[in-house]
């Protein structure tokens, strides 16, 4: 059991260590007077376009922030790349409860960071935030100009002022795609990026774009065993209460997980299935209730398959590392192989409660490890003089198989 206090303590300070050194990524800063200097730009994994930034100059210098005070350009190397402009943006939301009834856009000059999409004759942009999601684009090096689209609302309808589509006609005119398919072209990363590949390949520029990560397969099965360290404690109402120390079990789980298609692949739904056993024989103290050897022994053989399902979330750390946490509700209706409470001579029927359970770990390509805390269950629920708290705790490593 010491060992294992001690492997918990040296994970609560391992992670918040490894995350502060593995955050940060090769990459470059250009600043306002033009020069270049390579750094480590922390990545953060924005939700949305940041508007500033931590790096360092080297591993053993200082963190700094950049800002769109004294930055012109960051990137990372061979990923992300953003660049300052300032700009005419539309400030209308994009959520639904906040749509307004006009068609034309609210325009706002501003100073942003803008990702850059594809880079060539014709560069595309991209910027966004809790309210909005914006395109810009640029030819020949002139300053970026939106892409406008916009929902409003009228009469009960939402529609669209669908500009980019004649903006794009006239200043990033693809003689390879008609008008008509331009006309349906959509206001979506995807459609926009190849447009402007297409515009850039067939006017005989080069382009770039960041490297795109692998599509991923949103199913994953993940060999999972373990141990549980358990206890378990039996309380009779009018006679005794009796506890067993903690000892070690082995369990066994597959974990079948859905990576769920929003919130950049951060969530995911776990289903569970695992073998876990619990052996003991306990003797209560003698009282005047419980006299011989017999009537204080009370035996524990119980395992079972329980069956927990629950929601995943992942910190991306670095390429093949990340942290989770998970929650789980582990349902009554398991599997039970063996479920024998023997108290003195009486056989007892043993029925579980629910269960919940929370737990953090790492993943690193595919190795996995977890701590995972079960709340007590009462394995004696059908019985009024009779209670119990079965506890447990549980280390898991386990090998994804894909």
């Amino acid at each position: 059991m010491k060992t294992f206090n001690l492997f918990i303590v040296m994970f609560v300070f391992f992670i918040p260590y490894t995350i502060g050194q593995s955050l940060f990524q090769k990459g470059y800063i250009i600043d306002n007077q033009g020069d270049r200097r390579e750094c480590l730009i922390k990545n953060m994994d924005w939700a949305h376009t940041p508007k500033e930034f931590r790096y360092k100059l080297t591993e053993i210098d200082a963190e700094q922030k950049g800002t769109l005070e004294t930055i012109k350009e960051f990137g990372f190397t061979g990923g992300k790349k953003f660049v300052k402009a300032n700009v005419q943006i539309d400030i209308s939301s994009d959520v639904f409860n906040n749509l307004d009834s006009e068609m034309a856009p609210k325009w706002e000059q501003a100073e942003l960071f803008l990702e850059v999409l594809v880079e060539g004759k014709a560069n595309l942009y991209y910027f966004d935030d809790s309210e909005k999601q914006r395109f810009f684009y640029s030819v020949n090096n002139s300053s970026p100009v939106q892409l406008i689209h916009k929902d409003y609302a009228s009469s009960y309808r939402v529609l669209s002022n669908d500009a980019f589509r004649q903006q794009l006609l006239s200043d990033v005119n693809c003689k390879s795609i008609t008008v008509v398919a331009t006309g349906k072209l959509k206001y979506q990363t995807k459609e926009l990026v190849r447009y402007f590949k297409t515009y850039n390949s067939e006017n005989g520029y080069s382009y770039s774009e960041p490297v795109n990560k692998p599509k991923r397969n949103p199913f994953h099965v993940t060999l999972c065993p373990g141990v549980d360290f358990s206890s378990l404690q039996i309380t009779d109402h009018v006679q005794y209460d009796i506890n067993s120390k903690q000892q070690a079990n082995f369990r066994m789980g597959v974990a079948f997980e859905y990576v769920l298609p929003f919130v950049r692949e951060k969530w995911s739904f776990v289903f569970e299935p695992t073998y876990q056993s619990f052996r003991k024989t306990l003797v209560a103290d003698q009282n005047m209730f419980l006299y011989t050897i017999e009537d204080r022994t009370v035996n524990i053989n119980y395992s079972s398959i329980d069956i927990p399902v629950g929601l995943r979330y992942y910190f991306n750390v670095a390429p093949g590392f990340r942290i989770f946490v998970n929650g789980f509700i582990n349902p009554p209706a398991n599997l039970k192989l063996k479920k024998e409470i023997i108290v003195g001579s009486k056989n007892m029927d043993m029925t579980t409660s629910i269960s919940y359970a929370i737990g953090g770990g790492l993943t690193w390509n595919r190795i996995f490890a977890e701590v995972r805390y079960t709340s007590p269950q009462d394995l004696l629920t059908d019985y009024l003089q009779f209670s119990s708290k079965y506890k447990k705790v549980s280390f898991i490593v386990g090998l994804k198989l894909f």
